[in-house]
């Protein structure tokens, strides 16, 4: 099977100059940039809570379940600590229920509570407050690895895509009022890189372990993420298989497509001592045949819905209707005309294709929520799909045309 070559460059001619691969810089010097101006941000965006005596606990979820679960996580490890661990099952949970599959979907298994609940010296609320912060600053290294994984490594585009990305509307708005949820913003590119990893050098444990962890943190982010991986590899199979015109090709993807349905089944199984408590929890709650919230047709929202979504492409409402928060940072807009102004990236062109039309179906948001309601949670993978565009149409920006 013929590797598969970057996005940017599928469809284009080589040529010299800015389309072409520009001096690798050290991953270590992306990330220190990132890094630099991340912590700029933060801080402005922390002092702006701190001057309108905001909180990071959003009022109500924010506070009475996700901090709630926090502070469990906290009481746990406490209780580690003092040599006395607490029982698998609690009588304060509910009428007697057992820990993991009640607060399996609330962090209790993710890496970054137990990081952030083990910062002792800070106040809960504070420990909360950094892991928060911390998620942003994942999805930006995540956002690093997928890039440099499909070509691009120069410090200033890569570095400027993943603060575009950690920043955008959609984590944003999510970040203090479902912190859980934040967690998909660095599961997905870590999911799409490990299958680029695979299909580029054959190496299949990046893949294996993101779907791993990413089970063992959330079944519903992972079910999310993998939903989305799942439409963008279908995307990128089709667009070469439509270019090449072969049988062979086609053959050639349905191979791949197999072999990476085969390491994600790899890491469920690895992950199986937390999601089958999780899942058996879930499929015995009654919110599993909630199906409100939404009543009308499945291929078409009220008109109100679309008259709304050009403007949460780049400001996202404070209610925006079925959670489509977006918030693309408006330089975006700039390489998002180049691409599409210009000739090439066939296969970054389908996926905006795609991410489009599945904002316009209501099925598509009841299927990435569980086949549920109608929710538009997955957009943040949208921000994700910009941020990658201005790091690939960066070298082109310097063109007259």
């Amino acid at each position: 099977m013929n590797r598969s070559k970057p996005l940017q460059h599928r469809g284009q001619r080589a040529s010299k100059g800015a389309l072409a691969h520009s001096a690798d810089s050290p991953i270590a010097h992306t990330a220190l940039l990132y890094t630099a101006v991340w912590l700029a941000c933060v801080t402005v965006l922390f002092a702006i809570f701190q001057q309108t005596g905001r909180s990071f606990m959003w009022n109500p979820d924010g506070l009475y379940q996700h901090f709630a679960a926090f502070s469990y996580v906290c009481d746990y490890l406490d209780s580690i600590l003092a040599g006395n661990p607490m029982p698998a099952c609690n009588f304060t949970l509910g009428q007697g229920l057992d820990v993991l599959g009640t607060l399996g979907q609330y962090d209790f298994a993710d890496p970054m509570s137990w990081v952030a609940a083990a910062l002792l010296p800070l106040e809960r609320a504070q420990r909360y407050t950094v892991m928060i912060f911390a998620k942003t600053y994942l999805a930006g290294l995540a956002f690093m690895a997928l890039a440099r994984i499909l070509g691009h490594r120069t410090t200033v585009p890569v570095a400027c895509g993943a603060l575009s990305y950690a920043f955008s509307g959609s984590i944003l708005f999510f970040f203090a009022r479902h912190p859980n949820f934040v967690s998909w913003a660095y599961f997905l590119p870590l999911i799409l890189a490990g299958i680029e990893l695979y299909k580029r050098k054959r190496k299949a444990w990046l893949l294996v372990t993101a779907v791993c962890v990413n089970v063992v943190t959330s079944f519903y982010v992972f079910y999310i993420c993998i939903a989305l991986s799942v439409v963008y590899v279908a995307t990128c199979a089709l667009t070469e298989i439509a270019r090449a015109r072969t049988v062979a090709k086609a053959i050639d993807h349905v191979r791949l497509g197999l072999h990476l349905a085969g390491f994600c089944l790899t890491g469920v199984a690895l992950a199986a001592v937390v999601a089958l408590p999780v899942l058996y929890a879930y499929t015995q709650s009654g919110r599993i045949a909630v199906t409100g919230g939404y009543g009308d047709s499945l291929f078409w929202y009220q008109p109100v819905y679309y008259a709304k979504l050009l403007g949460n492409l780049f400001i996202p409402d404070s209610n925006p209707p079925y959670s489509t928060a977006i918030g693309m940072n408006a330089v975006l807009f700039v390489p998002l005309v180049m691409l599409f102004a210009r000739r090439g990236n066939a296969t970054l062109k389908a996926l905006w294709a795609v991410a489009f039309v599945m904002l316009c179906l209501p099925i598509a948001g009841k299927a990435l929520n569980g086949f549920g309601y109608p929710t538009n949670r997955w957009a943040f993978s949208v921000p994700l799909l910009a941020s990658y565009t201005l790091t690939a149409i960066w070298p082109r920006l310097r063109e007259p045309r």
